[in-house]
């Protein structure tokens, strides 16, 4: 149900959208970093600015394949990301019952998926789908011990996406927890057995499938245009990211004196700011409730979108850490948080989906 609602909310504003003033212009489904994807899968990197180098392959090839080469490549991506957004929505419950929430909280995160101000990527053309479902399976895995579908998963997440490097962190943690559950030796007595020589192998390459997943990128990257950086260099645009790591306090210090001077007509600033604060505030809160993994995992993605100039596409990266939804889950406990929460949720996302398709904000 909350993947039908989100798909009638995101095409209700984009109905809205072609209505509205459009004083710098409007786009769709497949607009923003969605079009750049469906561009590298029709034309190829070469077919595209420099500036697309930042898009890692694994959605344009996955794309241009099941398209058969086609030129009309964007009615597939929006099947195939769409496709995984449902699998996202299943795996998510599942994560949260494994992460020891009660059923009734953990019915409640597909919605929380659907209805949040990035939600509406989830409709478009974007990677979060397909990441959301890469982080589900080595969430899961790795707390089972399946480090060969921990690797598979790492590594497809790595190739996907920058952040997917990020995947190698719960499964370091749960490496190391697994370990010790199962009776580690010490590494002297581990590497002078054939019986841990492959457990610890196992491990290792499900640690590193995530950054090898990416190394594959920047390998081919370094082959093809003498820069294995070339993706990171791209991303350094001030209108970008702003570099591999920004000084976050620029951004919150502007957003601050905006609401200072009440400029009413600069709310992206402010609009950040909140989401900042309702983010750490469920940090806070309830990070001590998850699974070890799952909190070094929070932690580092959130500290990732802090630290990208203006705040932009904050919502989008702190939703991409699903743990924080599992929190949010917990807390609407209650029917009058719940009804507030649909209602807002409904609210944020037709507005912030309206925003984006005129370009009045970024994803």
């Amino acid at each position: 149900m909350s993947f039908v609602t989100a798909r009638v909310l995101v095409l209700l504003a984009l109905a809205v959208a072609q209505l509205l003033p459009a004083p710098v212009g409007r786009t769709d489904l497949l607009g923003w970093d969605a079009k750049w994807y469906l561009d590298i899968a029709q034309d190829g990197y070469d077919g595209v600015a420099a500036e697309g180098r930042r898009f890692f392959p694994a959605l344009p090839l996955l794309v241009r394949f099941l398209g058969g080469g086609g030129d009309h490549l964007g009615p597939v991506q929006l099947l195939v990301v769409n496709l995984a957004a449902l699998l996202y929505a299943l795996l998510a419950h599942r994560v949260a019952l494994d992460a020891g929430l009660s059923r009734a909280a953990a019915d409640r995160v597909p919605w929380l998926l659907a209805l949040n101000p990035a939600g509406f990527v989830l409709v478009m053309g974007y990677t979060e789908s397909m990441f959301g479902v890469l982080l589900c399976v080595v969430l899961l895995a790795s707390r089972r011990a399946r480090w060969p579908l921990v690797a598979v998963a790492g590594f497809a997440g790595g190739f996907l996406r920058p952040t997917g490097v990020l995947l190698a962190l719960p499964v370091l943690v749960e490496a190391y927890r697994s370990a010790r559950a199962d009776g580690w030796p010490g590494a002297r007595r581990a590497l002078r057995s054939p019986r841990w020589r492959r457990r610890l192998g196992a491990r290792t390459l499900a640690v590193a499938a995530p950054v090898a997943g990416a190394g594959a990128y920047l390998l081919w990257c370094w082959s093809r245009w003498g820069s294995a950086w070339a993706p990171f260099t791209a991303q350094s645009d001030p209108d970008l990211r702003g570099g591999l790591l920004v000084n976050p306090w620029h951004a919150i210090a502007d957003a601050l004196q905006v609401l200072a001077d009440g400029e009413v007509v600069r709310t992206a600033p402010v609009l950040h700011l909140l989401w900042v604060a309702v983010t750490v505030t469920l940090l806070v809160v309830g990070l001590r409730w998850l699974p070890q993994s799952y909190r070094v995992f929070t932690v580092a993605m959130v500290a990732l979108a802090l630290t990208a100039q203006g705040l932009n596409s904050f919502e989008r990266y702190a939703a991409s850490a699903l743990p924080l939804l599992l929190i949010a889950a917990v807390l609407l406990h209650t029917p009058v948080r719940r009804r507030v929460a649909l209602g807002l949720g409904i609210v944020v996302t037709v507005a912030y989906a309206v925003w984006a398709f005129l370009y009045l904000a970024v994803p």
